[in-house]
């Protein structure tokens, strides 16, 4: 029964049933955790929300996309350049502010540039992934 009920505090958030909601953000182990995405040459901080994923002022995002990012993503990354949210400094596309993202993954591959799972990219500081967190949190329970 275990790990029915592990499974399903997995699963049905996944479908847009909260019922066996996980507070992760008043957890110990998550709460106010940064999260750090350092991969090439881009570096990215964020915080976890309740609603996904905010990514912090001074970020950096990739000038170029990949082709295989989605059209809604690439979209997304114009209209965040459009609105001012990113700008050109030195040669660099910068966060003008904070932007909270859905999720990790999109808060990922908007900043890539290309599909990325967002569980794995972003990581505490001591390295520990995401996914890794959540892990232990749901260890706990």
């Amino acid at each position: 029964m275990d790990t029915f009920y592990d499974n399903m505090k997995i699963i049905l958030p996944t479908l847009g049933y909260p019922i066996l909601h996980i507070d992760i953000l008043n957890n110990p182990i998550t709460k106010n955790t940064d999260l750090i995405l350092n991969i090439g040459k881009i570096k990215a901080t964020a915080r976890l929300t309740s609603n996904g994923l905010e990514v912090q002022k001074d970020s950096e995002m990739n000038p170029k996309d990949n082709l295989s990012l989605s059209g809604s993503y690439s979209n997304l990354r114009k209209t965040l350049l459009s609105k001012g949210i990113i700008k050109v400094k030195s040669n660099k596309h910068v966060f003008t502010e904070n932007y909270e993202f859905p999720s990790p993954s999109a808060a990922a591959a908007i900043i890539l540039g290309y599909s990325i799972n967002g569980r794995t990219a972003w990581k505490n500081k001591q390295g520990k992934t995401l996914k890794n967190i959540e892990e232990e949190r749901l260890s706990l329970d």
